[in-house]
């Protein structure tokens, strides 16, 4: 019994560890200039949906990321463009996702 109440402790910390990560926000003084894409490329199939560039966080600052095309993963899906959000202690990039129309 107590064996198995430690292995249910052990994955519970390491779930809450693993959300706490994924939703870390990285604030900077200054947003980096958003790039624009000239040219986009045809679409690869008829469900195919254009995803902007985004921010991502590596390396200590903020990276660009070109952007392509990404399949819904339903029909009901909808991609939410990622955002710059400002703080009071500066900026975040809120990264783009999918949502339920």
């Amino acid at each position: 019994m107590k064996n198995i109440l430690v292995r249910i402790s052990f994955v519970l910390a390491f779930t809450l560890a693993t959300a706490m990560a994924a939703d870390a926000q990285f604030v900077v003084r200054v947003r980096p200039t958003t790039r624009v894409v000239r040219i986009r490329p045809a679409a690869p199939g008829p469900r195919q949906i254009w995803r902007d560039g985004e921010w991502e966080w590596r390396g200590g600052r903020y990276q660009y990321v070109e952007g392509g095309w990404i399949m819904p993963p339903t029909n009901n899906n909808r991609w939410v463009a990622g955002n710059w959000v400002r703080r009071r202690n500066g900026w975040f990039w809120k990264p783009g996702h999918w949502s339920n129309r």
